[in-house]
């Protein structure tokens, strides 16, 4: 089997697994939260299956958390946010709602996500 990766070896699908499973979820638990069939999901984290950016937004929705932590290395607790990158979230922030959703789809693509 494949693995979705982009070109700097980010694994989306590793990560939505383990922000999943860090909040005690099981597939079914996320299907019946997004709408989503519990076997797209385990196609998903297992880089059979790419999400499109609309169904991450609601994938991090169902976590609890915003789209762009999405793409953050984390630990299995949680999401690890170093200065560097709480910079870049201030500066993402402060951003015009068309420069977000730009750099939301730089991020999808460069995830491997379609």
């Amino acid at each position: 089997m494949w693995r979705l990766r982009n070109h700097l070896g980010f694994d989306l699908g590793k990560r939505l697994r383990q922000l999943r499973t860090a909040r005690g979820l099981s597939p079914e638990d996320l299907a019946r939260q997004t709408g989503f069939y519990a076997f797209h999901i385990t196609e998903v984290e297992t880089g059979a299956a790419a999400p499109s950016l609309p169904n991450l937004e609601k994938w991090a929705k169902a976590l609890g958390i915003e789209l762009w932590q999405l793409f953050l290395e984390g630990d299995q607790n949680g999401i690890v946010v170093s200065p560097q990158e709480e910079d870049l979230v201030r500066r993402f922030r402060k951003a015009s709602q068309s420069d977000q959703e730009l750099l939301l789809r730089l991020a999808t693509f460069f995830s491997g996500a379609k």
